[in-house]
């Protein structure tokens, strides 16, 4: 047997750090996925080098296996129920993955799943699940609710086991989409990926902040600046949980921020041995335990000391050759001011999933107790100085050093902007003050593509007014002076184009650099990725109506006619995106077949379109059908509309109804295909289902010629030839009699084409009965043809067929 095993080890495709964005995504831009296919991107944050300890490396911290990916997708079942359902999990493979991406520590992933055709127009919802093992993740979930995922998808550590730092596994990572998506959705909202651990990092005196800032991607720490030197040998976790619930409760998740409110278990699986880290060697002088410590998420709002979690911590007193130990509890005084000697059930910090808790240990003034036993059951207060703060990864901050100084953002990777007028905040620190007086310190930002994306950019004071361009380098925006923390009010201008847009921000402190990513999103409705719907637009022409916000997009036809007069209207600007020919978008018309010359389509919108274009095609033969399809792209949805041959011979009209019905009389047309004597029309009685006998006349038509173009000549002169002898003809007589003065017979070619693409019956009726009809040369039964509709995109054609039924249009006037 043969496995297959992808990794996307970050520091192999991006470098370090702060070189930048790695390989372009071939996804990325404006380019559409191939049709029926949807793309994704996740997000993890993480950095790429981390100094002290052996504990795991950023790089396992934040890959992804794409063995272990999975996809589940979600409808709503039964519709309206707010119940979402299992329908199926997708593995992508190997070609459907792009190139990852990190900016500012945060790696970037997209990929593309392919929705099959019958899921056309289904709302879904996807979860995401990263790294779990194939005995890890249940056998089957088709058919499971979102609920049930979220509670049965859970890993059992070991009883006296964290989750394992050698490099052995993976770091478990989950996310879901924001709102819906369908198959009309060009790309889906960036999911973040969270892990389902709390990370617990201790240290002494540490040394890796800017401003008030730690920096989790390099913690470090040093020799203690009050009180004797103390370095560590352990650190142990008490009365935690060890189970892992991969999936968190939707009560206390955000997926929009990728954030967490609350811990999701209960009724978790407790530890009965503490699980512990110990350095190696043992002996080691190390002030700085990160990346070591991954345990479940938990409660700890309690005040009983012996069920709270807290941690045993080990080390080496002020020379001393033995061990000693102290109890360290997580816990913020300042959340409860009224408890002033220690922790209680209102300050103590529930471990919650993706953040890290880090442990500075900034005094320590005298040893500890001999054993851990003894700490464990002292009181939570002992000779220890310490400060502990909780910091959601999501929020992961942007710091960078040169070895003297530090250059701080608040933010990495990507800010996303994907509402009109929305606002983000981004501060900056660094105390490099460079020479005194001199230009050259603090920072400075500049960002790529400066002249043409300056244009994007808007940059608001503490008030919410606009600052112009001319006030940049006064007012705070491209400059920032060293030693204090500075906020940027960030926006972005309207974007009216398909596809996502991005700026790279740089700022720069001496010899120091950092990034972040913005990145413009255009979404339909808030709340929802849009979709394609119906709206009433006049018969004459073939309709192609787009709104977005605060409407959806809606689009009512799902074809062209041949020299069809196309009206496009849109508040945002569409594009036309391609050709897909045989699957393939090709956006050149290098891949066109030989019928349809790229120099045959005229009108083909590349932008803004507020205004009607005539789309013109000219098939060359009788034998050569089209075969193709016309992508267009409003925003961040997609629309794909066939092209079929008529020739200019079908009237339409509205096929916006249902079975079998009467259609109105538009502009002369009549009714569009009601089967003969299938209903009582105008007060005057059905005929009731019959066949009808053939005309016993043979007669050439006169006015009539060969050629593929001359076909709707022909049927004029045939039509008019059976309107003539309409007395012989016993279809005609049934049209009469309901009330209709004439008929439109059909050729072989143009009820294929109806048929075939469904537009005889209305588009959600699948019946056509055996047919026969004349072709455009003669009235002669011999000539005549049986075409049998044999479901969506099949028709077969046979020879006569004496017992079939006419079918024929039923008109007021010709």
């Amino acid at each position: 047997m043969i496995f297959r095993h992808y990794m996307i080890p970050v520091l192999l495709t991006c470098g370090l750090l702060f070189a930048g964005g790695c390989a372009q995504d071939y996804f990325d831009g404006p380019e559409s996925p191939p049709a029926g296919s949807v793309k994704f991107t996740v997000a993890v944050p993480g950095g790429v080098f981390a100094p002290g300890t052996r504990g795991l490396p950023l790089n396992d911290e934040r890959t992804i296996d794409q063995d272990n990916f999975r996809i589940l997708l979600f409808n709503e079942n039964p519709a309206g129920s707010g119940t979402w359902v299992c329908k199926r999990v997708i593995q992508p493979g190997p070609t459907d993955w792009g190139a990852s991406t990190t900016v500012g520590g945060v790696m970037e992933q997209s990929f593309r799943i392919a929705l099959l055709p019958e899921e056309k127009g289904i709302k879904f919802k996807a979860m995401l699940f990263a790294n779990l093992l194939p005995a890890e993740f249940p056998a089957s979930v088709e058919g499971k609710t979102m609920d049930w995922v979220r509670s049965n998808i859970r890993i059992e550590l070991p009883d006296g086991s964290m989750w394992p730092t050698d490099g052995t596994r993976k770091l478990p990572l989950y996310g879901e989409t924001i709102g819906t998506f369908d198959s009309n959705v060009f790309s889906v909202k960036t999911v973040s990926l969270i892990r389902p651990l709390a990370r617990i990092d201790v240290g002494v005196n540490i040394t890796s902040r800017a401003g008030d800032l730690y920096d989790l991607d390099n913690m470090a720490g040093s020799r203690p600046a009050r009180g004797g030197d103390f370095y560590l040998s352990s650190v142990t976790v008490h009365a935690g949980s060890r189970s892992i619930q991969v999936a968190p409760d939707a009560a206390a998740y955000d997926p929009a921020a990728g954030k967490v409110t609350a811990p999701s278990l209960t009724g978790a699986v407790p530890y009965a041995v503490s699980p512990g880290f110990t350095p190696n060697p043992p002996n080691a002088k190390t002030y700085m335990l990160s990346r070591e410590i991954y345990v479940p998420e938990c409660s700890g709002k309690t005040d009983d000391n012996s069920q709270s979690v807290f941690l045993i911590v080990g080390g080496y007193y002020n020379g001393s050759s033995s061990v000693t130990y102290y109890r360290i509890d997580l816990y913020d005084p300042g959340a409860d001011p009224a408890a002033a000697t220690g922790p209680t059930a209102a300050n103590r910090f529930d471990l919650l999933r993706n953040y890290a808790y880090v442990v500075d240990i900034r005094q320590v003034k005298g040893p500890g107790y001999p054993d851990p036993e003894q700490a464990a059951q002292a009181k939570p207060v002992n000779d220890m100085e310490v400060a502990i703060e909780a910091k959601d990864q999501a929020d992961m901050v942007n710091i960078t050093t040169d070895g003297q100084y530090r250059l701080a953002l608040s933010a990495s990777g990507t800010l996303r902007f994907d509402m009109p007028g929305q606002r983000r905040d981004l501060s900056v620190f660094t105390d490099y003050t460079g020479i005194p007086g001199s230009s050259a310190s603090g920072w400075s930002l500049t960002w790529d593509d400066y002249n043409t994306k300056k244009d994007w950019l808007v940059f608001y004071d503490d008030s919410g007014n606009e600052i112009p361009e001319s006030g940049w380098a006064t007012q705070g925006v491209t400059h920032g002076a060293g030693g204090v923390t500075s906020t940027l009010h960030i926006g972005m201008k309207p974007y009216l184009k398909a596809g996502d847009r991005f700026v790279t921000l740089t700022f720069t402190s001496g010899r120091m650099s950092a990034t972040v990513r913005l990145q413009q999103h255009v979404d339909g409705v808030p709340g929802d990725l849009g979709e394609w719907g119906d709206q009433n637009i006049p018969v004459d022409v073939v309709p192609v109506a787009f709104s977005m916000q605060p409407g959806r997009i809606v689009m009512d036809y799902g074809f062209y006619r041949f020299g069809a007069k196309v009206y496009m209207r849109s508040n945002y600007p569409i594009y036309f995106k391609g050709y897909i020919v045989n699957g393939e978008l090709t956006t050149d018309g290098s891949n066109l077949p030989a019928w349809l010359p790229k120099q045959n389509i005229t009108g083909l919108p590349n932008s803004e379109i507020k205004k009607t274009v005539y789309i013109e095609y000219e098939a060359t033969a009788e034998n050569e059908h089209p075969g193709v399809t016309l992508r267009f792209q409003s925003g961040n949805l997609i629309r794909d509309l066939q092209v079929i041959y008529d020739n200019g011979l079908i009237p339409f009209t509205t096929l916006a109804t249902e079975g079998w019905t009467d259609y109105p009389i538009v502009n002369g047309l009549g009714m569009l295909f009601n089967r003969i004597g299938n209903k009582d029309i105008g007060s005057t009685p059905a005929a009731g289902d019959k066949s009808l006998p053939w005309s016993t006349d043979k007669q050439s038509v006169g006015g009539t010629a060969t050629g593929f173009n001359t076909a709707q000549a022909n049927m004029l002169a045939v039509t008019r030839f059976y309107i003539s002898t309409s007395n012989k003809i016993p279809a005609f007589t049934e049209c009469r009699t309901m009330g209709y003065g004439n008929v439109w017979l059909f050729s072989r070619d143009e009820l294929q084409v109806l048929l075939k693409y469904n537009l005889m019956l209305g588009p959600s009726y699948r019946f056509a009965p055996q047919s026969e009809l004349l072709s455009s040369s003669e009235v002669d039964q011999n000539n005549a043809y049986t075409v049998k509709y044999n479901g969506p995109g099949s028709v077969s054609s046979y020879s006569r067929d004496k017992n079939g039924s006419y079918i024929v249009r039923c008109v007021r006037a010709f």
